[in-house]
């Protein structure tokens, strides 16, 4: 009996390998933004009032305009590596990160895209994960832009 458990437990064991090996290679890490008008904070995590610490290379905050970028404030993990952190602020560079640059001020009711990248980090690999989300600053809360609108606030 202990013989053909054996059997049918090694294809299962094998099975579970491979499908976690598959998930850990499409990592997503969930990214929220709130704060102020000026000093708006990312929070990595599934749920934005529970943060959980995301292996973070870099992080950019952009103001789109037709066919071009201007880069408002940008931080790179030194030595090309990544940081373990669970918040980034705009314009606060968290330890181990180096700015690009000082920081532009931000205005209310301009759109602005948010990028991060990094790499998600478990027992089998360290998937690289990419995350990127336009917000506006209205009513006193920072709010994601959906595609339909973004172009209609282009015009």
């Amino acid at each position: 009996m202990s013989l053909r458990l054996s059997r049918l437990t090694r294809p299962l064991i094998l099975y579970a390998f491979a499908i976690g090996g598959l998930l850990s290679c499409s990592a997503m890490v969930p990214v929220h933004i709130g704060g102020t008008g000026d000093r708006p904070v990312a929070t990595f995590g599934v749920r934005a009032d529970r943060p959980e610490r995301a292996c973070v290379e870099a992080f950019t905050v952009t103001r789109e305009a037709g066919e071009t970028s201007e880069t408002l404030w940008s931080v790179e993990a030194r030595r090309g590596g990544c940081r373990n952190v669970s918040q980034i602020a705009y314009a606060e560079v968290p330890s181990g990160f180096v700015a690009q640059g000082a920081a532009v001020p931000l205005r209310a009711g301009e759109v602005y895209t948010v990028r991060a990248f990094g790499r998600s980090r478990s027992a089998l690999s360290a998937a690289p994960w990419r995350w990127a989300g336009e917000y506006i600053f209205e009513n006193g809360q920072w709010r994601g832009v959906t595609p339909q609108e973004r172009a209609r606030l282009a015009h």
